[in-house]
């Protein structure tokens, strides 16, 4: 488990650097502005990168995968899981993460096989705002996939990632917390307020 949130944390370190850059490539040319497709392209090649970089440093397996995604291999004594990096968006009114899926996304059947261990299906998955910044990093286990005509992953056990401070809320830059400053600033100012010469 801590693998996974420092790798969350390698995603949100490479965003706070460099996230700004997406809007700037966008406006580069008119046409890049009409759709979000652009944005969320190099929204999802700058969080596949930061993951690829920080699985060589923590010795993680990274497996690339058709269309140009990744699955992220995490093993232990009983149990193999494939992370499929994917983006997730998040239901306004119930807070639902939502992700689109496929009967191909469940096989996992390129793993080894053995009778001693367990391969299970799971999600590293990001949400994105308007500005394509990231906001959530979460593992969850796919469970399967829903009946709607265009399938949805069912997910089981989400857990947000990262050891870092939450995000602000949109629109909120940092907050220092309230705290006591009591004679703070004394020897700049007067009792009265003016400046001290």
């Amino acid at each position: 488990m801590e693998q996974m949130h420092q790798l969350a944390d390698a995603v949100r370190e490479t965003f706070s650097a460099d996230g700004h850059n997406i809007k700037k490539a966008v406006s580069l040319h008119p046409s890049f502005g009409r759709s979000k497709v652009p944005q969320s392209g190099l929204a999802r090649n700058m969080v596949l990168d930061a993951i690829t970089e920080q699985a060589r440093v923590l010795n993680i397996g990274v497996k690339t995968v058709a269309g140009g995604g990744c699955d992220i291999l995490i093993f232990d004594d009983l149990t193999e899981r494939h992370y499929r990096v994917l983006k997730a968006t998040k239901d306004p009114e119930t807070d639902a993460y939502d992700i689109l899926g496929s009967e191909n996304l469940l096989d996992v059947a390129d793993a080894e096989p053995s009778m001693f261990t367990t391969t299970e299906r799971w999600v590293f998955a990001y949400t994105v705002d308007d500005a394509g910044m990231i906001i959530d990093v979460f593992e969850a286990r796919v469970a399967g996939l829903s009946k709607h005509k265009v399938p949805h992953l069912l997910l089981e056990g989400i857990t947000i990632l990262g050891t870092g401070l939450t995000p602000p809320p949109e629109g909120r830059g940092y907050q220092p917390p309230d705290e006591d400053l009591d004679g703070f600033g004394d020897e700049e100012s007067g009792e009265d307020g003016s400046e001290a010469m």
